[in-house]
């Protein structure tokens, strides 16, 4: 179960993830977050999700008890902002997973080590007609789960990868510390995400394959621009802006 009182002692914030509301099991802390009156920069956490998500509506895979999974309440912002904003989450989780190895951004919202996901992040809207009444932001952490990627090949987990427990309360809390600064410096302007990439991308430079609709395509990843859309070059050499898709598994550092 998750501590609230260990988590607290590590928790910096203003205001990010002060409200928090624990649950042993949902089926998705983000369809939680949509359904229910929560707090703007409130947050909610289960031990377990029966239904979790990741983008495209592909299966989160569930590890009891191992995992951490949580959802953070965002202020309503401008549509052009949401993309960005989900890099810079990867940037603020990434942060954190670099004090138990160096970990990297895969285009637009895993964060891997070795070539396996360890985390990956989904944002999602509440719509009344044409107004935006909610914004989201979901996060699944591969943690204790062990012989992850017997499960799933190309993901793995924290333990995996050191042999050692890691404190989820400690990660999440870490997180709203360090997301909290970033999010405050984004809305001020005062933030370069397309500098900040070169740190961050797991492929920078490399070649990889964009999936979309069903398709696959060989590119070189060049960077990302100020929206966070992706940056690539053809094969003929002409850059081209990719604003939806995936980068796959296929070239990941």
């Amino acid at each position: 179960m998750f501590d609230r009182d260990k988590y607290n002692l590590f928790l910096k914030t203003k205001n990010f993830g002060r409200n928090l509301q624990v649950f042993d099991s949902l089926q998705s802390t983000n369809t939680y977050a949509l359904e229910h009156k929560c707090p703007v920069f409130s947050a909610i956490t289960a031990s377990r999700q029966t239904s979790g998500r990741g983008r495209s509506g592909r299966r989160w895979a569930d590890f009891e008890g191992g995992n951490l999974y949580f959802t953070l309440i965002l202020p309503k912002i401008e549509g052009d902002r949401i993309l960005p904003l989900n890099i810079l989450a990867g940037f603020a989780m990434c942060d954190v997973l670099r004090t138990y190895f160096k970990c990297y951004l895969k285009w637009p919202n895993d964060i891997v080590y070795a070539g396996k996901k360890i985390a990956g992040i989904l944002i999602d809207t509440k719509f009344n007609g044409n107004k935006l009444a909610k914004i989201v932001l979901g996060i699944g952490v591969n943690v204790n789960a062990e012989k992850v990627n017997k499960i799933i090949p190309t993901a793995s987990s924290i333990k995996d990868e050191t042999g050692k427990d890691a404190e989820l309360e400690k990660i999440m809390a870490l997180f709203m510390n360090t997301f909290e600064d970033y999010f405050s410096r984004f809305m001020n302007d005062e933030i370069n995400i397309e500098k900040l990439w070169y740190d961050y991308s797991a492929h920078l430079n490399l070649p990889v394959n964009i999936h979309i609709d069903n398709k696959k395509t060989e590119v070189l990843e060049k960077g990302i621009d100020s929206n966070g859309a992706l940056i690539v070059a053809e094969k003929s050499g002409k850059l081209t802006k990719i604003y939806s898709g995936d980068i796959g598994y296929d070239f990941c550092r």
